[in-house]
């Protein structure tokens, strides 16, 4: 399956859901972890966590959610990130950013640099003004850099700033559009750097103003604009950065910065603007909790969590939320406090909840209990098993411990689980235990058990063919899958280049049919120039002069296929 048509491999219901939630903004967060393995987080009735593995080409080479769907082969978590994924590869494709020559770059800062040299202070002084007076937003710059003011001061203007780039970049209503949020994010730059400027100076307690001040302020843009691209939350993380730097720097702070420091992030992680925002509230708690020293200051954080406790009580997935990372705040005020032998017990008393059995079981790496990750991940798959996405941690994790032991039966049995799952690297770490006589036993039986089924799952069936090179099996399954002709055309083209391209034209006919939105229209023509890149130049420029032909009163798919321009 490929990025480019997606569309026509999965169901009509989750692709309309899909897209849906895509155009509504459910997606929280979308990063590229490593080349071309991407991570993103969706918000449906929880927030589910997605990863998807792209080749070069935009092959989806796999996909995984961690939501309870298990009715069909794909969720509409995925297909929302799919089109997010589609449209941000379009976009870094048509952007075409013309960088001023290095050769020239140097030069002209190091003149400017020896003109401002030259320039006396008072001259540089009436030019700074004459610049300020045309732009508040200089003018407010000026101040925050070289202005002589006490903390207060400095937070209204740093406030004062922040606000002088959302409104320059709100339309009329005070919305701040997709292509605007970038831009309107600036001010939060500028205040970051500062707050960092003075952490350097030793002044820690107004870093943490400066940080928590930006966090507030990105949350507040959630609800006057359109954070699509996911700017607000790099804003807000980088907030926490802040904070956590001068948590590194506790043991020089003093007895009156630490107490302040909690206070401040206590006082901010009560607002009301964190209701919606749950993770933001927690994180805010989390970092709070690193500041306690004294009983008093501890009484005051279980005091706040038994509030949020109580107040999430009317849904049950965020109470469900909380609870966890509550307890995971309460553990780790454990580990500091109580000593190791009750933080354990803690810690086991709570292992119905994932991340404290995720813990645990890197608890028994560390002590090399393989016996004891072996029963702890037993015991998880038991309770998550209608969850795929926890289900297969632990699995994995289990599979690892079985390596590690040498039980190679229930290492290949469990690979066997995971290859009919879809797993192409299970696959190969199957086929690493066996030697070469051995494998050709194996195999044979293997794919006649994968051709079998009814699902080919993540295209595991096709992924194996084109590793062990059966050209003529994989043209028989891409003959009964027409639409996987895009993964694999690369394969085949040599030995059945007019097959290949009469599945392409088949499928661009189909597709064409089918279209009624321009988002359509462009799918359509990404598999025509696919086909062109194929090799079937003459077989492109036939199917788009056969749909001008046959689609007359369709202006804006007319135009889509003029820019193919073959």
């Amino acid at each position: 399956m490929n990025l480019d048509s997606f569309e026509h491999e999965m169901e009509k219901k989750i692709l309309e859901r899909g897209y849906q939630y895509y155009q509504d903004g459910h997606i929280r967060s979308l990063k590229e972890t490593e080349a071309g393995l991407y991570q993103a987080e969706v918000e449906g009735n929880a927030r589910y966590r997605i990863y998807v593995e792209l080749a070069e080409d935009n092959t989806i080479l796999a996909s995984e959610c961690d939501c309870p769907y298990d009715l069909g082969e794909f969720c509409k978590h995925e297909a929302a990130v799919y089109f997010a994924l589609r449209e941000r590869k379009s976009e870094v494709q048509e952007q075409q950013v013309i960088p001023m020559p290095k050769s020239r770059q140097g030069p002209q800062k190091e003149a400017i640099k020896k003109m401002l040299e030259k320039a006396s202070q008072e001259a540089l002084a009436d030019f700074l003004l004459m610049l300020a007076e045309g732009s508040e937003e200089l003018k407010t710059r000026i101040e925050l850099a070289f202005g002589d003011e006490n903390d207060q001061q400095e937070v209204k203007r740093c406030r004062k700033l922040i606000q002088s780039y959302i409104d320059k970049n709100s339309d009329r209503h005070g919305f701040i559009g997709y292509d605007q949020m970038w831009e309107a994010l600036k001010g939060t730059e500028l205040v970051l750097e500062k707050s960092r400027d003075v952490l350097g100076k030793g002044k820690a307690v107004q870093a943490v103003r400066l940080a928590l001040l930006v966090i507030g302020e990105a949350v507040d843009m959630t609800q006057y604009g359109d954070d699509s691209d996911g700017g607000i939350g790099v804003a807000v993380g980088d907030g926490f950065e802040v904070l956590d730097e001068v948590r590194e720097e506790l043991e020089d702070l003093t007895e009156t910065e630490r107490k302040e420091i909690f206070a401040l992030i206590m006082e901010e992680a009560d607002n009301r603007r964190y209701r919606g925002w749950i993770d933001c509230q927690i994180d805010l708690l989390r970092r709070s909790a690193g500041f306690i020293v004294t009983p008093a200051e501890r009484e005051r954080m279980e005091n706040c969590l038994k509030k949020l406790i109580t107040a999430s009580q009317k849904d049950s997935w965020t109470s469900e939320y909380l609870n966890e990372n509550i307890l995971l705040i309460q553990y780790e005020l454990h580990c500091r406090f109580e000593g190791e032998a009750q933080a354990t017990a803690f810690l086991n008393r709570h292992l119905n909840y994932s991340k404290f059995r995720e813990i645990a079981i890197h608890q028994a790496m560390g002590e090399g209990d393989e016996a004891r990750i072996i029963q702890l991940c037993l015991e998880g798959e038991e309770k998550d098993k209608g969850y795929s996405g926890l289900l297969n941690r632990w699995r994995e994790h289990r599979y690892q411990s079985y390596i590690r032991t040498g039980q190679l039966d229930n290492r290949r049995s469990l690979a066997l689980e995971f290859v009919e799952e879809g797993s192409f690297q299970h696959y190969q770490d199957l086929k690493s235990t066996y030697s070469t006589d051995e494998w050709s036993d194996v195999y044979p039986k293997l794919i006649e058990r994968l051709a079998g089924k009814k699902k080919d799952h993540r295209g595991i069936y096709a992924q194996i063919l084109v590793e062990e090179q059966e050209w003529e099996r994989l043209m028989q399954y891409v003959f009964a899958n027409p639409r996987s002709i895009d993964s694999y055309y690369k394969y085949l083209m040599a030995e059945y280049r007019e097959e290949v391209c009469r599945i392409f034209q088949h499928n661009i006919e189909q597709a064409a049919a089918l279209a009624n939105t321009r988002s359509h229209y462009r799918g359509v023509c990404a598999t025509i120039r696919t086909l062109q890149k194929a090799g079937g130049k003459k077989e492109a420029r036939d199917v788009v002069q056969s749909l001008l032909l046959k689609y007359p009163r369709r202006p804006a798919f007319r135009d889509e296929l003029n820019k193919l321009k073959l």
